[in-house]
């Protein structure tokens, strides 16, 4: 189960680096927010480009977990670039 002080291992056990403690959905909800703003500033022309420097990072999560060729999944939760694209 995932919760305070539990590892986030997307199916695999040698991967135990990425904590859930009670800050850690609001930390990626912010982050999220943060690249749909950017997108949002981009789009509607306020931007020029747009660079979203955020924690939890995202770029280690594929879509079953961590990413095939990454050694662990990072502290990473949800994948914001491929949010940002969706979105």
């Amino acid at each position: 189960s995932v919760g305070p002080g539990s590892v986030m291992s997307a199916g695999h056990d040698e991967c135990n680096d990425t904590l859930v403690t009670h800050g850690t959905l609001q930390a990626v909800l912010s982050a999220i927010h943060v690249v749909k703003s950017g997108v949002d500033g981009v789009l509607g022309n306020r931007f020029a480009n747009g660079f979203c420097c955020v924690r939890p990072p995202g770029h280690h999560v594929g879509r079953d977990g961590r990413t095939e060729d990454a050694p662990t999944q990072g502290f990473c939760f949800f994948n914001n670039v491929a949010i940002a694209a969706k979105y």
